[in-house]
């Protein structure tokens, strides 16, 4: 116990008394539990002998743990992170209901919540790249000239090439980084949001008033090596599911040509003035006849 930064010769336990004097002071209590950090935590549990004013809490985690869940008095730390996967899950979601999408419903749920935890910019170049693929699959383009054709099929290349590399470095963020959770803390306990900041460990709430009994505040954390499994296993899914992914590419590039080459566009050129010779001669060979019945008459 320590009055206005003095050490008072006090009795220790569950119960400590003291005499508040006038004036303004500042009064210390501090002791130890010897209670293991779980996967939750609660900060104690305070009763005081009349209401208290102004009651702050501030909780320092270690690095090595994942924060998931986490609440307290209403103005305070908050993870953020629930509610941003649920609109990326939504649209994710939405676009499955396109037409032949190459993304299943498991696909989209599964993209958005890893790339969410890593790296959630990842998942704009991954939309690009799997709305462009069914678009292409989608399209006709066999009478588009040859070099507007070649030019949308290295734009939605480089797309897929962009998708990819993001992936790829959303795969080594995961495995190596601590997870965003986005939490963040209210002004009015003195700074602004902390997004992905080195103080996102750090939780704090407040209470303007209380009873008798202060407020507490909980955390709910795992260790950081269960993130790394997780991700793990996201990544051994995103390998075999980028391996469905290319090759629905490469089958929606393909169709009709990769590269609308010159020649094939000419022999069916060719193919359609053949066609067209073909109908003239039928023509003139009915009007021959038309002509020949003539004279017979």
């Amino acid at each position: 116990v320590t009055i206005d930064g003095e050490d008072q010769p006090l009795s220790t336990g569950n119960l400590v008394n003291f005499a508040i004097t006038h004036g303004e002071h500042v009064y210390g209590v501090n002791w130890r539990m010897d209670e293991a950090l779980g996967w939750l935590y609660r900060t104690p549990e305070l009763a005081i002998s009349e209401d208290a004013r102004n009651v702050s809490h501030a909780v320092q985690l270690a690095k090595s743990r994942w924060i998931l869940f986490l609440g307290g008095p209403a103005i305070g730390s908050a993870v953020l992170f629930w509610g941003v996967v649920i609109v990326t899950v939504l649209v994710g979601l939405t676009l499955t209901y396109l037409p032949k999408f190459p993304l299943t419903k498991l696909d989209a749920i599964l993209v958005a919540v890893g790339a969410t935890l890593a790296n959630i910019w990842a998942l704009l170049f991954v939309a690009l790249w799997t709305l462009g693929v069914w678009w292409r699959a989608r399209a006709k383009l066999d009478d588009l000239p040859v070099y507007l054709y070649r030019l949308i099929q290295i734009a939605l290349g480089f797309l897929a090439f962009v998708g990819l590399l993001a992936l790829f470095f959303t795969v080594l963020s995961a495995l190596q980084t601590p997870p965003d959770m986005y939490i963040t803390s209210s002004s009015i306990l003195g700074d602004r949001s902390n997004f992905s900041s080195a103080d996102s460990h750090l939780l704090r709430w407040f209470a303007d008033e209380s009873n008798v009994n202060v407020p507490t505040a909980w955390v709910f954390s795992l260790p950081f090596w269960v993130y790394q499994l997780t991700m793990l296993a996201w990544s051994l899914w995103l390998v075999f599911a980028l391996i469905k992914w290319v090759r629905a590419t490469f089958t929606a590039l393909s169709a009709p040509t990769f590269w609308g080459s010159h020649s094939k566009r000419a022999s069916s050129d060719e193919k359609a003035v053949e066609k067209s010779d073909s109908v003239e001669q039928i023509e003139s060979s009915d009007a021959t006849e038309e002509g020949d019945r003539k004279p017979s008459e």
